[in-house]
């Protein structure tokens, strides 16, 4: 291993850490840090937008995780989040589009299936929304 890509594990490695503590300020610290030193370091852009998801920030979380999905697309956690993220901004026709990429990558991913019931309930799709719960 180089020594700059040892140097990337460490940082990422107590990014990870502090994100699993929800210590977000250092994390997103230590996330910008390695993505000033490589742009597209995949896991970086996908648990920075996840975190900014989490503390609500949606166009952030938005932008970098439609970056993940350019970069990798079939990242299942990338959709899923992108899904999320869309289906709390009101954006819940795109919302389903991810989810139902989600299940066409990992059709076993249940929380997808419950997140496609909630989806089609607020759109009035009830038959559909129904079916997914059954399938739950």
């Amino acid at each position: 291993m180089s020594k700059e890509n040892s140097s990337l594990k460490k940082i990422f490695d107590s990014a990870l850490q502090n994100h699993k503590t929800n210590n977000f300020q250092a994390a997103e610290k230590l996330y910008k840090k390695i993505l000033k030193i490589n742009p597209n370091h995949l896991d970086s852009i996908f648990l920075l937008g996840s975190l900014f998801l989490q503390i609500k920030n949606f166009d952030k979380a938005k932008q970098l995780l439609q970056k993940t999905i350019e970069i990798n697309p079939n990242h299942e956690n990338g959709y899923y989040n992108l899904g999320i993220v869309l289906k709390e901004s009101g954006e819940l026709q795109k919302a389903m589009s991810c989810y139902t990429r989600v299940i066409e990558i990992n059709p076993n991913y249940a929380n997808v299936t419950y997140n496609l019931g909630i989806v089609n309930t607020k759109l009035g799709n009830l038959h559909k929304a129904m079916n997914c719960y059954i399938k739950l």
